[in-house]
């Protein structure tokens, strides 16, 4: 979710410029989230609901699913998660 207000942020704060430029980067701190909630900028509206909806824990319900189709792949995760003990 933090992605998703990034990315909705980003018509504002370009990121992907200040990735590119070592002097535009060191600004990016951790600042930037709450600099995101307080502004007053109606560009960052939909950043700031998702980012409220992250400190108010309503999470995205399912993030993602992978199918895994290969069958050694398989194997080697039903192997390593068969010889935990997860029953303590």
């Amino acid at each position: 979710m933090i992605v998703d207000a990034l990315i909705a942020a980003n018509q504002v704060y370009h990121f992907e410029e200040k990735i590119r430029d070592p002097e535009a980067y060191v600004d990016l701190t951790d600042n930037v989230l709450t600099n995101i909630e307080n502004s007053r900028n109606p560009e960052l509206k939909d950043s700031q609901k998702i980012l409220k909806r992250v400190r108010c824990r309503d999470l995205y319900r399912f993030v993602a699913s992978k199918l895994i189709t290969d069958k050694d792949v398989i194997r080697k995760y039903v192997c390593h998660f068969s010889s935990l003990n997860l029953n303590r």
